[in-house]
């Protein structure tokens, strides 16, 4: 229980250090050219997968119901002598 209240008392300073940081301006957020490749190509990655799995989905041929359906010629026996 010792190594916990350690590991509390760094972090206080270390969380006081922090909040005394001065506030980050939008200009801190900006990519750089190389956050920006990197983003484009990832998106644009996800993107065309998406639309080759929608397009492979939506571009299936028709299911012919031939095969799908079961034979009438099927006796189950209970259209005789219901009773």
């Amino acid at each position: 229980m010792n190594w916990l209240w350690n590991s509390i008392a760094q972090a206080i300073p270390a969380a006081a250090l922090l909040a005394q940081s001065p506030p980050k301006q939008p200009a801190d957020y900006a990519l750089t050219p190389l956050g920006w490749t990197i983003m484009i190509v990832s998106v644009g990655c996800v993107l065309s997968l998406v639309i080759y799995c929608l397009v492979r989905v939506l571009s299936l041929p028709p299911i012919e119901d031939e095969h799908l359906k079961g034979p009438l010629e099927i006796d189950t026996g209970d259209t005789e002598d219901a009773d």
